[in-house]
């Protein structure tokens, strides 16, 4: 016999109360009607229409005020019900938490935040090192992204971007796995390099920029309150996909930080 599963069991039997609330919407609609009615009677021309709707309203009050005290009554077990459904939640968050904590997870998003790679450049300061891995490195080219990359280069932070070599063979299959054209793969890479090129030499301590060959595994960036991983699904673009962040040191980050210098090492200086 398999186990009962008595977390399921409980969101069941809660559910079930909380449906039963419409006990106190039809006790309220009766009351309504029955009060209607017979304020409906006193204006009744006809004999036999007031006689009905009073004699209606009346038989209704009585039904609509049973319901309503006995919702009043079942309003306590409620109650009770739903704080003991949040206790066994906040119990599971807690739990839920702890294990977050014990694997570094900060935090996480169904999509790539642009906003946050932007913030990270923004407030980089003298010699912190930030590492960016990716296909194209699209986020990088809107105008406050472009301006915050160039600030910190020029405040002496130490950046090594990494993207795709748009001519090599990876680069036609990894369009294949996220459903686009080559070209349109190559078309966004092509600008990434295009704009990067012009400033690399300015910044020869600073600013550092590879090519790789390799298959397109995961979008991570590196820095130092955290490192930002999102992994490359079928059928997605890469910042469509969920991602996710880690405390630098923690054992899961330490994979994604020795992957990136893997495939550093093995990339050509544009």
């Amino acid at each position: 016999m398999g186990k009962i599963n008595h977390k399921s069991s409980s969101h069941i039997k809660f559910i079930d109360k909380i449906v039963n609330l419409k006990w106190l919407i039809i006790a309220l609609a009766i009351l309504f009607i029955g009060l209607g009615l017979l304020f409906l009677s006193n204006i009744m021309l006809n004999p036999l229409w007031f006689k009905l709707t009073e004699t209606i309203g009346i038989s209704l009050l009585p039904i609509g005020s049973f319901l309503l005290i006995y919702e009043y009554g079942m309003r306590k077990e409620y109650q009770n019900l739903i704080r003991q459904e949040f206790d066994e939640s906040l119990k599971e968050l807690a739990c839920r938490c702890g294990q977050c904590e014990k694997y570094g997870l900060i935090s996480l998003n169904i999509i790539r935040d642009s906003k946050l790679i932007e913030n990270v450049f923004k407030n980089a300061k003298f010699g912190e090192s930030i590492s960016l891995l990716g296909v194209a490195l699209a986020d990088l080219l809107t105008y406050d992204s472009k301006e915050a990359l160039i600030n910190a280069a020029e405040r002496g932070s130490i950046i090594k971007l990494l993207y795709l070599n748009p001519y090599c063979e990876e680069a036609e299959k990894h369009s294949l796995v996220e459903g686009q054209g080559i070209d349109d793969v190559k078309q966004d890479i092509e600008k990434t390099d295009k704009y990067l090129k012009k400033h690399k030499n300015k910044y020869p301590g600073t600013l550092s920029i590879n090519n790789y060959t390799s298959m397109p595994k995961h979008f991570i960036l590196i820095y130092k309150d955290g490192v930002y991983i999102g992994n490359y699904l079928n059928g997605q673009r890469g910042n469509r996909c969920p991602h996710f962040m880690f405390s630098p040191n923690s054992p899961i980050a330490k994979k994604y930080i020795s992957h990136f210098n893997k495939v550093w090492d093995n990339s050509t200086p544009i």
